[in-house]
């Protein structure tokens, strides 16, 4: 039962310090630290100019009004140029958030 306690821990240590490594190999954009921080579930939506990422950020979030502040604003006058974040309107305790990328 020690030996099988100790193979686990030596597994989840190469996995730490795998992941470690990873973390210095691409650090995390100072945009997404924040998000980051707080342990939140980040999905991140890319694609072509006008293809309608900022149409399904609101309507998988069920934003459908424009006058409601957690409106995605749709292309009008062009791409997104920013990275934009949005939460869903109803948080859980982890929180989720969904970044409209340039494009």
């Amino acid at each position: 039962r020690l030996e099988g306690a100790l193979t686990t821990l030596r597994e989840a240590n190469s996995e730490l310090r795998e992941a470690q490594a990873d973390l210095r190999a691409y650090p995390v954009p100072e945009y997404l630290a924040p998000a980051q921080e707080q342990g939140a579930i980040m999905i991140g939506v890319t694609g072509y100019p006008g293809v309608g990422k900022s149409s399904w950020v609101n309507a998988v979030r069920r934003v459908s009004s424009p006058n409601d502040p957690d409106f995605a604003e749709l292309c009008v006058d062009g791409p997104t140029m920013e990275p934009q974040m949005y939460r869903f309107p109803a948080q859980t305790n982890k929180p989720c958030v969904i970044w409209d990328l340039p494009g």
